[in-house]
């Protein structure tokens, strides 16, 4: 038996074993800190965790399969791999800590969380791996406790979720209990990853669809006209509301109000038009004037009071329609002339890379992508709440989350984030389980770039486990840890200034630190946050 540990960074191949060694851990209250052991053997071992004063988790590392791991032509040097194979990614709890090995490496995902009695300090968490036989192996990984909670998050992140692939998947009927449950199960998780904005289907979002085409409905408004008059049941979205808000999600994404990609459409609405249940608009349906201009007037107004009953209007975002192009402007500024004649007051977003609109007032909100040639201009200008995103299209350069990219690749946009100021960040597919254009719908297991559709890891970041809970994957565990980078950076910004958290960032990584230019070494991060937590310290003995 071998055992080796490892940084939580490194993605462990079975075919070559962890090249990387373990990275001192250093974390805050209300962090967990994570680290992988890896072990080459030839049976069944029984692994155990000891650790006084942690709650302890392990879940094995599963490599799935990857047929498009990056754009054939839209790659850099910073890849594991662009040849297809099995990537590791999925963690799978450990029944009765039994970890099954055939001579090749395998990983395990640890977590070590504080108790709330847990004193600061140095602590060591031991991982022991034991053969039938009674040989036993045993590897301790150290964790240094700071005195210092880990403040609330403040970037506003939204990955988009997806409710009608969830009713696809699990095969129940949209909204029913049992849908009920899973969208539950979900959105904890995605509360749990630092997610507190969610993408609200008021009515079905009209997103990835392609035209003519529609997905399945989930309609959380009930409608009904009767001779003309329009009437709105909002009891499913009230009792979304409140879900959200119980788990800690508190801002609301309402769905694209048009047809992604020009906004000359209206979405797929359902409602009961004199006693008969059948589609009220969708792609034969012009975006501006008629009779959907006729709802919209009657819909919004509605929508708002009930957002106000429920205390979130505030903290709800418009949409109009996802990254509109040149030759779409003026579809796009007629659909939007139309929405906020009706709602002046809402808060409109959308996704756009082109300066000259925000400066013509198009999008007064913008979602920037990470490597648009515009961000030095929106930067300039100062716009107080600018978001970023990435999605397929970010591959070169920038931070991402494709299975072939290094883990630190992926967590360095915490880090990146906070140095840029970001107000938000969007990503498109918490869990898109469909192909592009939704022309058909994948198991996630067995196809993660949506049949090559996208880099793998691009449409989804958790997948649909047994009994309706989902299954975490090490590029959400990344994601978590960059939130809480940002939330202690955010801290010491707090004790020392803004100036001098910046400089600490670029000593350490020896250098500028930018949303294309970052250490690609896996440890860098974790000694990063050794500095930042030991600054934290420090500042706060000098408050005493």
């Amino acid at each position: 038996m071998e055992l080796r540990l490892s940084s939580p960074l490194e993605k462990i191949f079975s075919s070559a074993g962890p090249k990387e060694p373990p990275v001192p851990l250093s974390i805050l209250r209300g962090e967990t800190a994570s680290f992988q052991a890896a072990i080459l053997s030839s049976g069944d071992l029984k692994l155990t965790l000891s650790g006084e004063g942690f709650s302890l988790r392990m879940r094995e590392v599963i490599e799935m399969p990857v047929r498009m791991p990056s754009y054939p032509d839209r790659a850099d040097e910073n890849y594991l791999s662009t040849v297809p194979g099995l990537f590791p990614d999925l963690l799978r709890e450990l029944p009765e800590g039994i970890l099954r090995t055939r001579g090749r490496w395998k990983a395990v995902w640890i977590d070590a969380e504080p108790e709330k009695t847990c004193p600061a300090g140095l602590h060591e968490i031991v991982f022991t791996a034991e053969a039938p036989d009674g040989e036993k192996r045993s590897v301790s990984q150290e964790v240094t406790l700071i005195d210092a909670a880990l403040p609330a998050q403040t970037l506003l992140h939204t990955e988009w979720f997806h409710a009608d692939c969830l009713a696809d998947y699990y095969g129940v009927e949209p909204l029913s209990e049992e849908h009920w449950q899973i969208l539950e199960n979900f959105l904890a998780s995605a509360a749990r990853m630092g997610i507190n904005v969610i993408l609200t289907p008021v009515f079905t979002p009209p997103l990835d669809t392609a035209v003519g085409r529609e997905r399945t409905t989930v309609q959380l408004v009930k409608i009904a006209r009767d001779k003309g008059t329009y009437a709105f049941d909002f009891t499913d979205l009230t009792r979304w509301v409140k879900l959200c808000l119980s788990l800690g999600i508190d801002h609301f994404e309402i769905a694209h109000l048009y047809t992604q990609w020009g906004a000359e459409h209206a979405p797929k609405i359902m409602a009961t038009v004199d006693g008969e249940y059948k589609k009220l608009f969708g792609w034969e349906t012009d975006a501006v004037g008629g009779e959907y201009a006729d709802f919209l007037t009657a819909f919004l107004p509605a929508l708002r009071e009930e957002l106000i009953r429920l205390g979130v209007y505030e903290n709800c975002r418009f949409h109009i329609s996802d990254e509109p192009s040149e030759d779409q402007l003026p579809a796009y500024l007629a659909a939007r002339d139309q929405a906020k004649a009706i709602l002046p007051d809402a808060l409109f977003m959308d996704a756009l890379s082109h300066f000259a609109f925000y400066e013509k007032g198009v999008v007064t909100h913008p979602v920037v992508s990470t490597n648009s040639a515009d961000l030095p201009k929106f930067f300039a200008a100062g716009i107080p709440d600018l978001w970023l995103y990435y999605c397929c299209g970010q591959t070169v350069g920038v931070s991402n989350r494709f299975f072939a990219m290094p883990g630190g690749r992926t967590r360095v946009i915490g880090t990146q984030l906070f140095l840029e100021n970001a107000a938000g960040f969007l990503q498109w597919g918490f869990n898109f389980y469909n192909t592009e254009r939704s022309l058909s719908k994948i198991d996630p297991y067995a196809v993660t770039d949506g049949f090559e559709s996208w880099p793998a890891g691009d449409p989804f970041i958790v997948y649909p486990g047994k009994d309706g809970l989902p299954e975490e994957s090490l590029r959400y565990q990344y994601m978590r840890m960059a939130k809480d980078d940002l939330r202690a950076l955010r801290l010491l910004e707090s004790l020392i200034g803004g100036k001098e958290t910046r400089e600490l960032v670029r000593e350490a990584a020896g250098g500028a630190l930018t949303l294309s230019r970052y250490p690609a070494d896996s440890s860098f991060l974790p000694s990063l946050r050794v500095r930042v937590n030991a600054a934290i310290e420090k500042a706060l003995s000098l408050r005493k």
